[in-house]
């Protein structure tokens, strides 16, 4: 039990950086988010503690902001690129499909994004604490 516990908290230190680098940038940052949400649920199951409601609610409030972020920003830029009357360079039409509400969005997926890595840390922190509790064995 004491090596699916250090597994576990491996899997949670790993899962912070990879969660964190994911979410900033949710194009790119696609195959990262994934492994960090594999890593985060591998540990919980190696654990069977359970992940802090401040670690899972704002990673989940975190990818609907910035799904429906990217939803508002592909919609600007299908109609200003429909729109024949503006013969704008597509980086301006791009800055300004982000100007609007997806900008706010972007914001609050930020602070959003904060307090899931403070409820990642304590996640890790009680991994720790439940380590530290298991009884000292001569095998283990």
């Amino acid at each position: 039990m004491k090596s699916r516990i250090q597994a576990s908290i491996a899997l949670a230190v790993l899962s912070f950086p990879l969660l964190g680098l994911g979410l900033l940038d949710p194009l790119e940052g696609l195959p990262v988010l994934i492994l960090g949400l594999t890593a985060l649920i591998i540990a919980r199951i190696l654990s069977n503690q359970k992940i802090p409601r401040l670690a899972w609610m704002p990673l989940l409030i975190t990818i609907l902001l910035l799904a429906v972020a990217l939803l508002i920003v592909s919609l600007e830029l299908e109609a200003a690129q429909n729109n024949a009357v503006t013969q704008m360079p597509t980086s301006t039409r791009v800055g300004n499909a982000l100007a609007g509400p997806a900008s706010w969005m972007l914001w609050a997926s930020r602070i959003s994004l904060i307090a899931m890595l403070v409820g990642i840390a304590i996640y890790v922190r009680n991994l720790f604490g439940a380590l530290k509790a298991m009884p000292r064995t001569k095998g283990n």
